[in-house]
């Protein structure tokens, strides 16, 4: 996210608060860009408010990826960088449950005594996901910290 920052700290914020005088809201992780409203944005304007976005990234020298553009309306499940932002923001349920299944594999391996699994990259990454996920389903990440804990400390 620092180089991120770095590379747009220029320009950035020229377009931020150009749109957010008319009412649109820009925002960014790393590379991830979503500009949203209260109000309809006319096909014109969305067209307006795209090559702002995408000047900006080629002056800075990046190249957008067209495949990775979206148009979604308030009607439409709306994800940046996997959270779902339309009313409360969460966890799309299928990102939660890749989460768990990938939980039920650490499980599955634990069981079959594949070496260290608690101190596995995997098992790292998989802990990874399941705090993020604590942040907008504590409840779901409480019950599956459990069992990854039981991984690290296996039951006698």
């Amino acid at each position: 996210p620092q180089l991120a920052n770095l590379v747009f700290w220029r320009n950035e914020p020229r377009l931020c608060d150009r749109l957010y005088a008319e009412g649109i809201i820009y925002s960014r992780f790393v590379d991830d860009i979503a500009a949203s409203s209260r109000i309809l944005i006319t096909p014109d304007k969305k067209r307006e408010i795209i090559a702002a976005i995408y000047g900006l990234m080629l002056h800075e020298g990046y190249k957008p990826k067209r495949q990775k553009h979206e148009l979604k309306t308030s009607r439409e499940r709306m994800v940046v960088t996997t959270l779902s932002i339309n009313q409360k923001p969460g966890v799309a349920s299928k990102e939660r449950a890749r989460i768990r299944a990938a939980v039920h594999r650490l499980e599955q391996l634990a069981l079959l005594k594949q070496g260290e699994i608690g101190h596995s990259s995997e098992f790292r990454s998989v802990l990874g996901k399941v705090s993020n996920l604590s942040r907008f389903h504590s409840g779901e990440a409480k019950l599956l910290k459990l069992r990854l804990g039981r991984i690290l400390v296996p039951e006698r």
